[in-house]
């Protein structure tokens, strides 16, 4: 398949929205809290200077999604749901605090992997677009990384997305003529299925190993959800497969959970043992999911680099860290998601492109961002953050002149991986 012709065309519907996404993605207050706009015009240039690394199509596909998400959500304002609604485990029980009028205000996972989609939701040419655009560059990120798992389980759960409105879409994974040839529902439930049963494959070795990340086994449920469809008659070989994930669900469940956000010596010692807290744990959604676990914790004198851009200091779970969970888009490292805001691509945020990132200082250990505690990056004197890892320091990537202040001193940043503790 020759994708040149095709990826010019995604890099230039890509730029119309640069100046039109920040608006077209309601938030509860005036400022972005997800810099969408931002992210697609850098990931369109990184496709300019990368147009076969998957890298930059995997960015615009996140990022159309969570737009399509943000209009789909709002657009009807948001579906009946009971106030105990809960994640895509909620076959597990597992409930989520929060109404859902607070979870719209607060921007409560963006990525509607977990808010669920909102069934019946007119289209808007803009969440149309978003949807389409979403589709194509993730299929063209897979395409050349096969073995992405987010790039390969967010093109199924957009697929699943766009079986809804089949009728009024063309065919996004297509090229050229054929992507205006619209497809049928089942069809689009098969290339669903095929996405996430791809997923699933790709991540059955990290789903019988002790190592378990917050979406690990999202693909083994999304291919659960669409074969236990009341509709749909299974075959032996499916009840076989069913009977198998089921299986691997149920262990994965026991494991504890890890995940990364970047931390950074604020004191005189700057080795990662010295940052880390040997006694202290502390109750935090972590991992970005909503749900409060159990965690060790940091020492006095350790920063989390956290996204705040409209300075409100409150700090209330691991999207707003830059870490796996940034924004709800499931990053290899926090590193990645630093790499996102570097418009430059000149390996560091410098300057403007620092405004939005603070650091939080847990002074008390409590788990909270207490008032004072969340201050801009450049209140603690620094002016440059490294946007990628250079070394691994105990299994944790890490970059040892990551973050560099005013007076020309430079301290390391590491993307710690705790495990919870429950």
């Amino acid at each position: 398949m020759n994708l040149a012709p095709f990826r010019i065309s995604i890099v230039v519907v890509s730029s119309l929205f640069f100046t039109q996404v920040a608006h077209t993605i309601p938030t509860a207050d005036k400022s972005e809290i997800v810099p969408v706009s931002r992210l697609l015009a850098n990931a369109a240039e990184i496709i300019k200077k990368h147009p076969n690394e998957s890298y930059g199509y995997g960015i615009l596909g996140r990022t159309h999604s969570i737009a399509f998400t943000h209009g789909i959500w709002t657009s009807s304002r948001g579906p009946s749901l009971k106030a105990q609604w809960a994640h895509t485990a909620n076959e597990a029980g597992i409930k989520a605090p929060g109404t859902p009028e607070e979870v719209i205000k607060e921007g409560y996972r963006y990525n509607a992997r977990i808010l669920g989609h909102v069934p019946g939701a007119k289209l808007t040419s803009r969440q149309r677009e978003h949807l389409e655009q979403s589709i194509r560059n993730y299929t063209i990120a897979t395409e050349l990384s096969p073995s992405d798992y987010h790039c390969t389980l967010g093109l199924a759960w957009m697929l699943e997305q766009g079986t809804h409105y089949a009728k009024v879409l063309g065919s996004p994974w297509a090229t050229g003529r054929d992507a205006k040839i619209s497809a049928s529902p089942k069809e689009w439930q098969e290339r669903t299925l095929q996405a996430y049963r791809q997923a699933y494959v790709i991540s059955a070795p990290t789903l019988d190993s002790d190592y378990n990340y917050e979406d690990l086994g999202e693909a083994a449920i999304g291919v659960l959800r669409l074969l236990s469809a009341p509709d749909r008659f299974k075959t032996p070989a499916e009840e076989a497969e069913i009977k198998v994930i089921t299986a691997r669900l149920k262990r994965l469940a026991k494991i504890p959970i890890f995940t990364s956000p970047i931390i950074l010596p604020l004191g005189k010692s700057t080795s990662l043992n010295d940052l880390l807290s040997k006694s202290t744990s502390v109750t935090f959604d972590l991992a970005g999911n909503g749900l409060s676990r159990k965690w060790p914790w940091l020492s006095l004198d350790t920063g989390i680099l956290v996204w705040d851009p409209e300075r409100k200091g409150n700090i209330r779970s691991g999207r707003q860290l830059f870490g796996f969970a940034t924004w709800w888009m499931f990053w290899k490292n926090g590193y990645e998601a630093l790499a996102a805001l570097d418009n430059d691509e000149n390996g560091a945020l410098t300057g403007k492109e620092l405004q939005g990132i603070s650091i939080w200082r847990d002074a008390n250990g409590n788990g909270v961002s207490d008032f004072g505690e969340v201050k801009p990056i450049s209140d603690w004197g620094f002016t440059s953050l490294a946007v990628k890892a250079t070394n691994i320091v105990e299994g944790m990537p890490s970059n040892l002149n990551g973050a560099m202040k005013r007076n020309g001193t430079v301290v390391p940043t590491y993307d710690w991986t705790p495990r919870s503790l429950n």
